[in-house]
């Protein structure tokens, strides 16, 4: 087992970025809302330090999350176990340069009946400066199945509410332009 860091967290996310934490709660709403009704279980990985989102995750479903290590996931992924029955992992690939080989750590860190969720945005018309890559179904599906990932569930949809469009030109374009992919992927 390897250790994992502390992180510092504030005591109340939405208090330090009120925004962003609003928009976290609503991309962890519409998540939590794709894996209803699927038998996620203990343990827990969340991929990243910590967000919102893993205090979220840890509020749904009453256990302990853990989260990664610090370290560029173009290379690896350190977490504090071995194997995890379920891994958390939203909006991190489209950040990656090398995304094959964060998903086969992925995949070593799964138990063999172990599910991984993940999110990610879709490919919108103008390029995102935080984004490396944007991907559409075919070359997620392409990417998922060659590091052995299998897809048990997919759904792509908005994360915002409805009215969240009418707020400003950019949200505006966000309601035709950008959407979510929301995977369920199991080892194959």
């Amino acid at each position: 087992m390897q250790e994992a860091m502390a992180v510092d967290k504030p005591d109340n996310y939405l208090t330090v970025q009120p925004k962003i934490g609003k928009q976290i709660q609503w991309r962890m709403n519409a998540t939590l809302q794709f894996l209803a009704g699927h038998n996620l279980q203990a343990p827990y990985l969340d991929v990243g330090t910590w967000s919102q989102a893993t205090d979220i995750l840890q509020e749904k479903f009453g256990e302990k999350i853990e989260s990664t290590a610090e370290t560029d996931f173009n290379f690896s992924v350190t977490a504090p176990q071995d194997a995890y029955k379920t891994i958390f992992c939203f909006e991190v690939i489209e950040h990656l340069m090398n995304p094959l080989t964060f998903m086969l750590e992925l995949h070593k860190l799964l138990d063999d009946d172990g599910v991984l969720a993940l999110s990610t945005p879709t490919r919108k018309l103008a390029v995102e400066k935080v984004h490396f890559t944007e991907y559409n179904k075919r070359a997620l599906d392409f990417l998922f199945n060659e590091a052995g990932f299998t897809t048990v569930a997919y759904k792509v949809g908005h994360a915002f509410p409805w009215w969240w469009h009418f707020t400003g030109v950019r949200p505006m374009y966000r309601m035709f332009f950008h959407h979510y992919h929301f995977y369920l992927l199991g080892k194959k």
